[in-house]
C-alpha cells in the first residue's frame, strides 16, 4: 500500500528537497505532483507528466516509474534501480529517475519543458531556471521549494528566507 510520507527526502537536479509538499511549481501548479513511500519497503514514488517543447505530453511517471510514453520518438528504459526517458532522435536523457542514490530516498535528474513550453534542466548537480541555477541548496520543510510563474512574462524562483 502507497501512503504519504512524514519525512523524506528527494534529490532533484543536485538540490535537496526534505519534507517538501510541492518540490516544484508552475502557476501555482505542482510540476512534480503526489509524493508517495511503499510501506512494505520503503520505497518513494513521486508522480510527474513530461511534455515536449510544444506542450504535447511524451511520458508520464506514477510512483517513480515510467508508465506510459511516446515510444515511437522516445525510448521508455525500466532498469531494476533506474527508470530513464531518451530521446531517440539525439540519445538525449529527457527523465532519469535513480531510485536507490545514497544520499536521497530517490534522485531525478530531468530535461523537459513545462506545459507553456518553458524548459525545466535537473542535472544530476544543479537546476537551471531560465538564467538562474541552483547548486547545492536544501529545501527543508517548505509548502513549496520552488514556485514559477509566468504572470510576469518569465520566470522567476521564490526562495523561502530563514
Amino acid at each position: 500500500m502507497w501512503e504519504s510520507p512524514k519525512n523524506f527526502k528527494i534529490k532533484l537536479g543536485g538540490n535537496y528537497f526534505i519534507n517538501c509538499v510541492s518540490l516544484i511549481t508552475f502557476n501555482n501548479q505542482p510540476v512534480f505532483r503526489k509524493i508517495e513511500r511503499r510501506d512494505t519497503d520503503g520505497k518513494l514514488g513521486l508522480d510527474f507528466d513530461v511534455y515536449n517543447d510544444k506542450g504535447q505530453k511524451i511520458a508520464t511517471i506514477r510512483r517513480g516509474n515510467v508508465v506510459q510514453g511516446d515510444t515511437q520518438a522516445y525510448e521508455m528504459r525500466h532498469l531494476a534501480d533506474c527508470d530513464k526517458v531518451i530521446e531517440k532522435s539525439t540519445g538525449r536523457i529527457i527523465v532519469k529517475i535513480d531510485k536507490k542514490p545514497s544520499d536521497a530516498d530517490i534522485a531525478v535528474s530531468v530535461n523537459m519543458y513545462l506545459q507553456n513550453g518553458f524548459l525545466l534542466e535537473a542535472t544530476s548537480d544543479k537546476i537551471n531556471v531560465g538564467s538562474s541555477q541552483l547548486i547545492g541548496s536544501t529545501f527543508s520543510n517548505c509548502k513549496t521549494g520552488i514556485a514559477l510563474s509566468e504572470s510576469t512574462g518569465g520566470a522567476g524562483i521564490c526562495l523561502k528566507l530563514s
